[in-house]
């Protein structure tokens, strides 16, 4: 009897465990020798289990000669009761052994420092975004950028910028520029075009390498990054003493810029990789009804590349109808946005720009310690992170290190910056890993020995009875007979 139904429930586990990876399209050698142990196992347990309940079956009948639908009910009971023991037994040994407790963390990274945040959805936090409290941490959310804001990505750019009232667009054009004081530079010594009377202007770039960026030395000058809830991102200082953000931008990203101080300047290049001649670019510069076109190809093989203004009356050409021009490494637009009116109104010139399938990095450079500590605290469930660390402690408990030391919290956490460009990430940790090895304990580590040995007798004791009854029914193998139980 025990052995059909240890091969019965053996069969149907690793059936079952087989449909399970056929589905998922995980059949191999290891699985299968993996669950047929764990299988194996399992069906030891399960026989137990059946013999034990036979044997209380048997001892009530015994006792209980008479047949009525009262016995039959207390049979039922007690199969019931043992499976719920069991279940609970299962739930609370592996909560004891293997779930850790929570607890309170507080972490001040300093740079350089590199890793991951998880912010909550703003409709899990319910009630208090609604109230104005509280929301998902942003490493960049109302930042004073009056430093640099670049974006560097493989997907289509694209920005659009809006004003309450008209404003003119200065178009220059430049080609093989690395850095943004030098596109400054030579575009100031090429000839321009002026855009006139606008309150929309849209620029974009054609799929592939290319960089967007900011140039903004107003103080009133912010910007906001939103991008999907898990991020990467990393910090940096540099010797005077500014910090340098880094967020990585996955599938859904947008930057938001707000300044109510004209001048503003912004710039998108185009980065050609390799020195195929078939690849071209598009950028694209569209200014009410106006649409102004350049169209690139690189041309860099065996070339020396060098910084340089194009004459951007020449190289613009109206209604989207651009002949094909070559250019080294990279050719881009800088655009200048200058009140249309007098120089005493105010405006609010806001942009957003939005990355479609690809990523890229956001690097927010130049930002002091005020207009850090400016920015709103936001809720976190996820941190990790390698690099430096300022302080690091558990339950009020100081743990030291090193920069190599990998650490991963999962929990209800809060994250902001303090001064010297550093972030604190407090709260609760539900599950804290160093190195990938646990790093708070479990109820089980807790406990002293008294009291596991305690325990441990405890469950010896009752699976010792348990194993005995069902011994018990195993040597005697009745001879069921179930119309009269």
């Amino acid at each position: 009897m025990a052995a059909k139904v240890f091969v019965t429930t053996l069969s149907l586990l690793i059936i079952y465990d087989i449909l399970l990876g056929i589905y998922h399209e995980n059949i191999d050698i290891p699985y299968i020798m993996t669950n047929v142990i764990s299988n194996v196992i399992g069906a030891l347990f399960i026989v137990i289990f059946f013999l034990f309940n036979l044997g209380i079956i048997f001892k009530i009948s015994e006792y209980w000669n008479e047949q009525c639908l009262f016995r039959r009910l207390i049979y039922s009971i007690v199969i019931l009761g043992s499976g719920v023991f069991v279940s609970i037994f299962a739930f609370w040994s592996l909560d004891v052994l293997y779930n850790p407790i929570p607890a309170k963390i507080d972490a001040v990274l300093e740079a350089p420092v590199s890793g991951i945040l998880a912010a909550p959805e703003a409709d899990e936090l319910g009630q208090a975004v609604s109230d104005n409290q509280q929301g998902p941490f942003r490493l960049i959310s109302d930042a004073a950028t009056n430093g640099l804001i670049t974006w560097r990505g493989i997907a289509e750019l694209r920005a659009t910028w809006q004003g309450e009232v008209p404003f003119d667009a200065i178009v220059s054009v430049y080609a093989d520029c690395a850095r943004p004081e030098d596109i400054e530079k030579v575009s100031a010594q090429a000839p321009r075009m002026t855009i006139h009377g606008l309150q929309r202007l849209e620029v974009r770039a054609s799929d592939g390498y290319a960089e967007f960026g900011f140039l903004n030395r107003n103080a009133e000058a912010k910007a906001t990054v939103e991008t999907t809830n898990v991020t990467q991102f990393g910090l940096d200082r540099d010797g005077a003493g500014k910090t340098l953000i880094r967020q990585f931008i996955g599938d859904r990203g947008a930057v938001r810029f707000e300044t109510r101080d004209l001048p503003t300047k912004m710039y998108l290049t185009a980065i050609f990789v390799g020195d195929d001649p078939e690849t071209m670019r598009d950028i694209k510069i569209i200014g009410g009804k106006s649409v102004y076109e350049l169209l690139v190809s690189s041309s860099n093989k065996g070339k020396m590349m060098e910084c340089r203004g194009l004459d951007a009356t020449k190289t613009l050409k109206k209604g989207g109808n651009s002949d094909r021009m070559s250019s080294g490494g990279a050719v881009g637009l800088l655009v200048e946005l200058v009140s249309s009116r007098s120089p005493s109104t105010s405006y609010l010139v806001s942009a957003t720009l939005d990355i479609t399938g690809e990523a890229g990095w956001i690097h927010a450079a130049g930002l002091s310690d005020d207009q850090l500590q400016a920015m709103p605290n936001g809720a976190l469930r996820l941190l990790g992170f390698v690099g430096s660390v300022a302080n690091f402690d558990i339950n009020g408990e100081i743990r030291q290190l090193s920069l190599f030391d990998e650490v991963v919290a999962i929990g209800d956490l809060e994250g902001g910056f303090q001064s010297q460009g550093r972030l604190r990430i407090s709260g609760t940790a539900k599950a804290l890993w160093k190195k990938g090895r646990r790093f708070i304990p479990t109820k089980w580590e807790t406990w002293d020995w008294d009291l596991r040995l305690l325990v441990f007798s405890i469950i010896f004791g009752v699976g010792l009875s348990v194993g005995r009854i069902a011994l018990g029914v195993f040597k005697d193998s009745p001879e069921i007979r179930w119309s009269s139980l």
